[in-house]
Parts: C-alpha cells; structure tokens; sequence
C-alpha cells in the first residue's frame, strides 16, 4: 500500500491533468489517494479519492495547514507517501521510479529538477543533488512525525518551504539525521509553472521571481516537447497571445547517434562536438541519443541542458540508468527510443572516427 496526497485549491484544469498522470502510473500495487481542498470551489475528483475539504482561507500559504489535514487520514498500513501535486507532470513510470529507493532510505526525490513556465514559454534547470522539491519526494512512515514538524515549524514562521525543512538542506531549519537519497530525473516530472488558478508558492510563477530565474526561452515548445511528449499540446493553449499554439516541425530523422557515455566528461563533449561537425549538413535530419550508464548526477545538468532545441544543430536526448547496464543494452534502449533509419553506435571514452561519421553520413 502506499499513499499519494495533493494539496489542491481552485485549479481545475491543473487537477484534471493530475487525474490523468494518475491513471496512467505504471505502478498497479494498492494505493490511497488523499486529495485536500481548500478552494472557493470543491475540485471534481472522478478516482475515488479520499476527498477532504478544509475551510476556504484567504492566505496563499496553506500547504502546510493541508498537509497536516491529509496526514490524519494516512492508511496505517501504507509503505510509502507520495507529494503528487495538481499542477506538475509526472511520466508514467514516476512512481516506479521513485518506490525502490524507499526499500533503504526514509527520503527519496529527484535531483537536477526541470521547471517549465506554460506562460511564457521559459524553463530552468535546477542544479539541486542534495535535496528535492515536494512534488518530487517521497518518504517512509517513520518520516511522518518529522513531517507534521516541519508543517507546523512551518506555519508558525509563515514559510511556505515544508520541503527544505522536510529534507533539512538548509542549515537555517532543525537537523534531522534521516537517510536520504536524490536521483537523477531522468524524464520523470516537470515542475510546470503558471497554469490558471491559484498560484504557486515556489519560485517561477511569475510572482516575486529573481530576475535570473527563467532566462531560457523556448518560443516553439520544441523543449517541452522533448521532456514531456505529446503531452506538451496540453500545456500549448495556455501561453501569452502571440506565442504559437502549434509545434514548430522538423524534417523526419534520418540519423540517430546512439552515444553511451563512460568516462570522464570531457571525453563526452569531444565526442559530441565530433558529431557535430560532421554532421553539419544533415543536421536538421540528426539526433544524437546519450545514455549516461554510470549514474553519476553531476552530470546532468550539463546533458539537460544539451537538449535545448538550437537551430542548425541535431536533436538531442538523454538517458539516465539508476543502474549500469552493457553496452550492448544501452545501445538497444536507444535504438528503441530513437527516431532514426540509420543507426550509429558509439562509447564516449573510445570516440569515433572521423571516417566512421563520413560513410554514416554518406
């Protein structure tokens, strides 16, 4: 049994969404649902949620207050509890993802967290390894008590940041020694930023953000695309007017790099630029695919932010095993995502030829 809890107020369409990631998880285990409202109007809840309403409360911070609720109504008899929130995307294997870790850590989350503005079309990267935001967490039971801690530490300083006291990466809160562990993303959430309803508490919603915060910008959604799929057209209705609300189209892929990455970085990046270069007249028909098999998540940042669509140059997506795999098998899984007729593969720490690219590229 595990347990998932949404905090939700007056976001009807976010919530909708959320139902739908729901339905699709690959988990099939026993699972309570435990959905909190304290809108002005009740949220439509059609999965036999646990559905509690809360007083309708004019202050923007009640997750705390919410979470303490949902905690009351907990199964005894749940493994796990998950913080899926309405207004973030969850790949279908989210849970399954993050469910495994719990077997020998009382905190799990992802690292290296995506956050995309449907709005304004803007997104960041966070270069967070040590902690996870709350739409990305999981904990065992025995953290139950440091939660209702935290939620009500912090309700009496009227902070809105139950996850940094939660997973205590800021040495301003109490210490908790916990085991924890933060994991690659790995396409597995989006924090998604500015739909309608109420807003968010967090950073990027357009409301009291730094000036550095979204300085990325993705005007054709092309990047939205890669971290969510098709599932980015249902984000497109809701940018500022003048954005376009259709996908910019690329040629059909012709060639796809399969690239798995052992070593040290820079071995990669060499190995890269030589596609690169060799693929310069092709490159609108050309992905490069890098499955990063040594799970180290310092890393990521780099190879998330490689794929930002750049006109002139290949297309560019990554993998990130949890665990190490053979060549041969890392090869074989992008083999399956890519999108290619022709097929190269090649290790980052061994390089390739430049005969090898001018006969692939024939």
């Amino acid at each position: 049994m595990i347990t998932l809890i949404t905090p939700t107020r007056d976001r009807p369409q976010a919530f909708a969404l959320c139902e739908k990631y729901m339905a699709r998880q690959t988990y099939t285990g026993p699972k309570q649902w435990i959905v909190v409202d304290d809108g002005d109007v009740p949220a439509k809840t059609t999965m036999g949620q646990t559905y509690v309403r809360r007083p309708v409360s004019g202050s923007p911070n009640t997750l705390a207050p919410n979470l303490l609720e949902a905690i009351k109504h907990i199964d005894p008899s749940s493994e796990a509890i998950f913080f899926f929130e309405d207004d973030d995307w969850y790949a279908p294997g989210y849970i399954e993802g993050l469910l495994p870790r719990l077997s020998g850590h009382e905190i799990v989350g992802l690292g290296c967290h995506r956050y995309y503005n449907v709005s304004t079309r803007r997104w960041k990267i966070f270069n967070n390894t040590i902690y996870a935001g709350l739409c990305v967490t999981a904990i065992a039971p025995s953290m139950l008590g440091w939660l209702k801690q935290s939620c009500e530490g912090a309700i009496a300083d009227n902070d809105p940041w139950v996850d940094l006291r939660l997973w205590c990466a800021n040495p301003i809160y109490p210490q908790r020694k916990h085991n924890s562990y933060v994991l690659p993303n790995n396409g597995l959430s989006v924090g998604i930023k500015s739909m309608p309803g109420r807003t968010g508490l967090g950073s990027g919603h357009g409301v009291n953000d730094p000036a550095d915060f979204f300085i990325h910008f993705d005007k054709h959604s092309q990047l939205l695309r890669v971290w969510v799929g098709e599932d980015a057209k249902e984000y497109l209705q809701y940018g500022l007017p003048g954005l376009p609300q259709k996908f910019l189209q690329r040629q059909p892929t012709a060639y796809t790099v399969s690239i798995v990455f052992h070593g040290s970085l820079p071995s990669l990046q060499q190995c890269i630029q030589t596609v690169y270069i060799h693929s310069q007249k092709c490159a609108d028909t050309t992905e490069i695919v890098v499955t990063d098999n040594r799970g180290q998540i310092e890393a990521l940042p780099y190879l998330f932010n490689m794929e930002v669509p750049i006109p002139g140059l290949p297309t560019f997506r990554s993998i990130h095993n949890t665990k190490r795999l053979s060549v041969e098998e890392c090869h074989a899984s992008a083999q399956k995502m890519g999108w290619g007729s022709k097929f190269l593969e090649v290790v980052s720490d061994v390089g390739v030829t430049s005969g090898a690219l001018k006969d692939f590229f024939a």
